[in-house]
């Protein structure tokens, strides 16, 4: 069960999910969702027992707290951002408007009907006044992304 997962393979895999790579990542998706269901746990019980290990971890003992040394690599390799920027909520303008919907419409068809689905949500988010700048930001990457493997 729960003991038969390998926490420093499941980081690992996880860490792939974020790879230029698009086999790459799906191959590590697919390995993951392997090992967690392999190991007979779904992924609600993987969550929760995720959140309540992550409770534990949030007591610090001080005595302990000079031990832990975060490297530089380790800090940088875990890409958040914890930045108060709130820019990437605010509307589009009328010429992001017609970008995304023009990177919509380029994207059609080289995805999924899961992700073409999730497309046209974005047309009537964007209609709505509900496609903010992180939203934009989001469709360029796809966009950038699929034009790398497409090459």
């Amino acid at each position: 069960m729960l003991e038969d997962l390998d926490r420093d393979r499941l980081i690992g895999l996880l860490e792939k999910l974020n790879g230029e790579d698009d086999a790459e990542v799906a191959a590590a998706a697919r390995e993951l969702h392997a090992h967690v269901t392999g190991a007979g746990v779904n992924w609600d019980e993987f969550i929760a027992y995720a959140e309540e290990d992550d409770e534990e971890d949030d007591y610090v003992d001080d005595d302990d707290a000079d031990d832990d040394e975060t490297t530089e690599a380790e800090l940088s390799a875990s890409r958040v951002d914890l930045s108060d920027d709130d820019s990437d909520l605010s509307p589009l303008t009328e010429e992001e408007k017609a970008e995304a919907l023009g990177l919509i419409d380029k994207l059609m068809d080289n995805v999924s009907a899961d992700t073409r689905e999730e497309l046209k949500d974005y047309k009537t988010d964007i209609a709505e006044g509900e496609f903010e700048q992180m939203d934009l930001k989001y469709l360029r990457a796809m966009q950038e992304r699929l034009g790398k493997k497409s090459k």
